[in-house]
């Protein structure tokens, strides 16, 4: 199936919003559940603003990231482009003369098709450029898990200050040694146990659009610590 032109528009960034229920969510993994302070206020609802500050971040570079094309889809879109230009050129310089009459003496529709003539070589070079353009050539699926790793990588660093091991299995190990020591009861499948910072993350990225399973996030997590 051949790429398609995007014509997606220029990324203008905004603030996301992120919703009660995200961070109830969140407030409800304060690991300290320390009482709301008169003076400090509520030491959970400062652990949910340090952890939404990254992502804020994320939402924006996810944002970004949607404007990024592969090679083909670069070629599509300045295919289309070059045809509709090289089309309206040669329309504006063969207006009947009545018609071009009949547009006042405001137009300008050779001085237009000129200026379209210099566009057209702007979109030629272009045309050649985009197999010399590096970045083009990374898939929007990696830049989505190179932005989903930085985000792992700065949310463990809020999860070491708050004193909650950032590892995929850190919350729940203790229970996975017992399961699988048992040998009356048999090994049980662990993969139904999910940390506290795999929760984390995938609570505040769905929330921004970066739908990922919580095992993905968990090799995220794992990638972005080294382990």
């Amino acid at each position: 199936m051949r790429p398609k032109a995007k014509f997606n528009g220029y990324y203008y960034p905004t603030t996301h919003d992120f919703s009660d229920d995200t961070r109830a969510k969140l407030r409800e993994l304060y690991p300290h559940r320390a009482e709301t302070c008169p003076t400090f206020g509520d030491a959970a609802d400062e652990f949910v603003d340090a952890l939404l500050r990254w992502g804020y971040v994320l939402a924006a570079e996810l944002g970004v990231t949607k404007q990024f094309l592969t090679k083909e889809e670069a070629r599509a879109e300045c295919d289309a482009l070059l045809k509709d230009l090289r089309s309206t050129r040669t329309k504006l310089q063969n207006l009947s003369g009545d018609f071009d009459r009949l547009l006042g003496e405001d137009a300008d529709p050779r001085g237009c098709a000129d200026s379209i003539t210099l566009m057209i070589k702007c979109a030629e070079s272009a045309r050649c450029n985009i197999d010399l353009k590096k970045d083009q050539a990374r898939k929007p699926v990696e830049w989505k898990h190179y932005v989903a790793l930085d985000f792992a990588g700065r949310i463990a660093i809020v999860l070491r200050d708050y004193e909650i091991k950032p590892s995929a299995t850190a919350s729940t190990y203790t229970r996975m040694v017992d399961i699988t020591q048992d040998k009356n009861y048999g090994i049980e499948d662990t993969s139904e146990y999910v940390s506290c910072a795999v929760k984390i993350l995938k609570i505040i990225a769905d929330d921004v659009g970066l739908v990922l399973a919580e095992s993905t996030w968990r090799d995220t997590l794992a990638e972005a610590m080294g382990q």
